[in-house]
């Protein structure tokens, strides 16, 4: 398989035997990766592989759904790891 790095994916442990093709739990852990923001309700439809970063998500406490927004996320990682030299292009 293909390695893969997903934003607020929605996670497939415990439904990777339904896919077609069947997806091994080893594959699961070696070859995914899923950024995860706090409050986003997709990522929490199935339980998270071994690789996962958990990020902040400072979007209003009643509006959890915009967590799930890529943009947002590109955002808080480029707010927390930093951008340098390149400008960082959020509000």
């Amino acid at each position: 398989g293909l390695p893969v790095v997903a934003i607020s994916g929605v996670n497939a442990k415990l439904t990777r035997m339904s896919l077609d093709p069947p997806v091994s739990l080893e594959a699961l852990d070696e070859l995914t990766f899923n950024v995860v923001p706090d409050r986003d309700p997709v990522p929490q439809i199935d339980d998270l592989a071994r690789q996962y970063q958990q990020i902040r998500c400072t979007a209003d406490l009643n509006r959890p759904i915009d967590c799930h927004s890529s943009l947002r996320t590109v955002c808080e990682l480029m707010y927390s790891c930093g951008s340098a030299p390149r400008p960082m292009l959020c509000d």
